[in-house]
């Protein structure tokens, strides 16, 4: 008997020393999740920082699909054993326990599982509209408050120490209407979506008077890793070694894996862009059609959410149609049909490198070739860019402009806004003739240019503008606020047709402002150049702006030296004493 009360009380003991330990353990747990992450962010660089989450959440998905498929077999034969013991008469505690365990791990992972679909099912992948203000701070009786929204095309960049379109519009709306202050901010940032706008626009404490909104460029460059490709083809398998393939076996499962990797997405997180040719011209796209639908519809509800507040708080929205660079920027990936077969693919690259081989000696063979292959495929950017640099070489510009437009739209990497976007801004203005004037930047960025083309006369890249495309821009604004006859706009007073080199002198902009475009224009090149399968007009770029920065260092003025929307227009520049080229402006 006292033996009895001896064992009892030493398994006590022993249970109050596993309680104690699972006590530190967890008190050690919890101070460790809120001190940890502080000291990490202060220690650990951003770009280390961005590894490791990614590092995480993709080791998670293969790990977590493993030892999940590991816990069902193990539930199943732990079943077994213990249905067996009972039917025998025997304990198996061990195994009981074990059973448990697994049972709970299933459970948990159901949950999160149905909280992971559950929240696809009713929510966008980008999430809930923020709750913008009704209360402002007051502002001066004659002030007009100008505020855009947006991503770095809207910020200036790489003009925004000195100018950007909202900047040319506060300008020139001064000017045109006697009586009136306008103060301008800018609230557009380097690589804002619509949503991350939208959100910026909820901590503003001003009510805004005039409220430009210039975004779309950024829907999928800046959420999807530039390395990111989908399973398109219906042969497809996935690449890489056993945790890839894990990986995207979990994925296609689970809603819980693919949350992981829609963080990894639009965090931007992942490797950077290569520095040697990885694509093939035969591509896939970045991302799958059902996620191309969800950011179309997620745009336009943001966009009618901005405008319907504008409209309760007496704001006058402009929305600008997004215009990009659709001549001199090539697309970045082309892809064919996803029921093509890989023996159809190689035939189609054969094909299609062998017209382009006709390009020089034969252009009326290559143009009958490329308009076959369209008629085969229409899918594949390359062929429309291909055929619509031919065509602008023969003089058939409307057909070019098409074709261009067309390959910028089946870009299967896309950095420019495509035209169902830019659609969705021509519905709400439409939709909103009250609270809404339309600003269409592909429509005067192509009256205005040379040729009747998007082109690097307006643009520096892919679709960042140089000054004149910001005056051209501006130029669309205040001629809809005109027609609006906004902020007691004069009736006798005409839009103000911006020229370039006034507003270049007006905003103090000098050499170091172009040596810093060149150098901007450099790494946006380096940076894009091995996206795609041919990087030899990117890196011809990269050579052309660098050798361009160099000179203007050295004192030669600006606009001498070749490349398009580079260099005051005006003779008279100065040299550049003091140029930092490597200096790339960051957001305020």
């Amino acid at each position: 008997m006292a033996s009895r009360t001896e064992g009892e009380a030493t398994g006590s003991r022993r249970r109050w020393a596993r309680l104690a330990v699972l006590g530190a353990a967890g008190a050690l747990a919890v101070l460790a999740a809120l001190l940890v992450p502080p000291w990490f962010a202060a220690l650990v660089p951003a770009g280390a920082q961005r590894r490791a989450k990614a590092a995480v959440l993709v080791a998670a998905q293969p790990i977590y699909g493993t030892a999940l498929a590991i816990d069902l077999v193990a539930l199943v034969l732990l079943a077994r054993v213990v249905l067996r013991g009972r039917r025998r008469r025997e304990r198996r505690p061990l195994a009981a326990r074990l059973l448990l365990l697994c049972g709970a791990v299933l459970v948990a992972s159901l949950l999160a599982e149905g909280a992971a679909a559950a929240r696809r099912a009713l929510r966008p992948r980008s999430g809930p509209l923020p709750t913008l203000p009704t209360r402002f701070e007051a502002g001066p009786a004659d002030e007009v408050n100008v505020v855009v929204i947006g991503g770095s095309s809207a910020y200036g960049l790489p003009f925004e120490r000195w100018l950007s379109t909202g900047h040319i519009v506060a300008w020139q709306l001064g000017r045109a209407i006697p009586g009136k202050r306008f103060r301008l901010d800018v609230l557009a940032e380097l690589g804002a979506t619509l949503q991350a706008a939208h959100e910026k626009l909820a901590g503003y404490r001003r009510r805004p008077d005039l409220l430009i909104i210039y975004s779309g460029h950024n829907e999928f460059a800046t959420r999807d890793n530039w390395a990111r490709g989908i399973a398109h083809y219906a042969d497809d398998r996935p690449a890489g070694g056993p945790g890839r393939v894990l990986g995207d076996l979990a994925r296609r499962a689970s809603p819980l894996c693919r949350t992981f990797q829609e963080a990894v997405d639009a965090a931007g997180l992942g490797e950077p862009p290569p520095r040697e040719v990885t694509r093939a011209l035969v591509d896939v796209p970045c991302c799958r059609p059902d996620e191309y639908r969800e950011r179309l519809d997620d745009y336009r509800r943001r966009l009618e959410a901005l405008v319907a507040h504008g409209e309760r708080l007496g704001t006058l929205a402009v929305l600008v149609v997004p215009p990009a660079n659709d001549a001199d920027f090539e697309p970045n990936r082309s892809y064919l049909a996803p029921s093509t077969t890989p023996a159809a693919r190689r035939a189609f690259d054969v094909r299609f490198r062998a017209a382009r081989a006709l390009e020089a000696a034969d252009p009326a063979g290559a143009i009958a070739s490329y308009r076959a292959l369209i008629a085969e495929q229409p899918s594949f950017a390359e062929s429309h860019y291909r055929l619509a640099q031919l065509l602008d070489r023969r003089g058939d510009r409307d057909e070019a402009y098409r074709e261009y437009v067309a390959a910028r739209d089946r870009d299967g990497l896309p950095m420019r806004c495509p035209s169902d976007f830019q659609e969705v801004v021509r519905e709400v203005a439409r939709r909103h003739p009250r609270a809404a004037v339309l600003a269409d930047g592909q429509a005067a960025c192509r009256a205005a240019g040379p040729r009747g083309l998007l082109d690097d006369h307006l643009f520096l890249d892919a679709m960042h503008p140089n000054v004149a495309g910001h005056c051209v821009l501006a130029t669309a604004i205040l001629d809809a606020l005109r027609a609006r006859r906004a902020f007691g706009w004069p009736e006798a007073t005409p839009t103000p047709r911006v020229d370039p080199a006034e507003a270049t002198r007006h905003f103090g902009m000098d050499p170091r402002s172009w040596a810093t475009a060149c150098e901007w224009c450099a790494r946006f090149y380096e940076l894009t150049a091995y996206i795609r399968h041919d990087p030899a007009d990117r890196l011809a770029r990269i050579r052309r702006f660098r050798e361009a920065t160099r000179r203007i260092v050295a004192g030669t003025p600006p606009g001498s030296l070749g490349p398009p929307g580079i260099g005051d227009p005006a003779p008279d520049v100065a040299g550049a004493p003091g140029v930092d080229p490597g200096g790339i402006p960051r957001p305020r």
